[in-house]
This record gives C-alpha cells, structure tokens and sequence, in this order.
C-alpha cells in the first residue's frame, strides 16, 4: 500500500498582457501544496498520484514536481 504525502512546492507562473516594467519587478511565482499517494523518487522529479487501484498497482492522474522546486514534505 502506497503511503500519502503532502508536497509544497514552488510553481513557475506566466502573465498574459503587457506590464510596466516596475509592475513586472513585482510578479512572482506560486507557492503550491499537493497531495496524493506517492508513485517514485528519482534524481530530478517526486512522482505523486490522486488515484490508487486496490486490485493492482496502477495509479491515474499523476503529478511530477523537480525536486529543485519542493520546499516542504509531509507524510499524511
């Protein structure tokens, strides 16, 4: 049985639109917090899935964070 984790990272953000320039100095990027059952741990992603089979162990709806972008991991 695959164990839950909650993973904080931070996202890159795109702005649509022309800015002024000292508005773009202030645009930043998103801070994101996800959770789901853990699938791998390599040397540049953390694979997490929402979904779970419990006849066998396939995952759905799968989400890789760079491990360069998590900031905070909690096991749930």
């Amino acid at each position: 049985m695959p164990y839950l984790l909650e993973v904080e990272w931070i996202d890159s953000t795109t702005y649509n639109g022309w800015k002024l320039k000292e508005d773009a100095d202030k645009l930043k990027c998103f801070r994101i917090q996800s959770s789901g059952y853990f699938v791998k741990r390599n040397g540049q992603n953390v694979i997490l899935a929402m979904n779970h089979s419990l006849e066998d162990e396939d995952v759905s709806m799968c989400t890789v964070i760079p491990r360069g972008c998590i900031t905070d991991v909690r096991f749930k």
